[in-house]
């Protein structure tokens, strides 16, 4: 078992993910962000680093687009 883990994950790096892989991927992102979002602890956490890491709230609400333009290469 632990050989054919192995193999798929040499796998998965040397070619890196499917279209449909990715495809499944972003829908799963899109899906936690638009969750997540929603909760006020994510704006109490994000919002209280916004200055420290140099990032602004357009920085915030562009995240969801961000995470869309991965492409497999990266």
């Amino acid at each position: 078992l632990a050989a054919a883990v192995e193999e798929m994950y040499a796998e998965f790096a040397k070619d890196g993910p499917t279209p449909d892989e990715l495809a499944v991927a972003k829908k799963q992102t899109a899906t936690f962000l638009d969750e997540t979002l929603k909760t006020p602890n994510f704006w109490l956490r994000r919002l209280s680093t916004l200055d420290y890491r140099g990032l602004g709230l357009d920085d915030l609400l562009d995240a969801p687009a961000q995470y869309q333009r991965f492409t497999a290469e990266e």
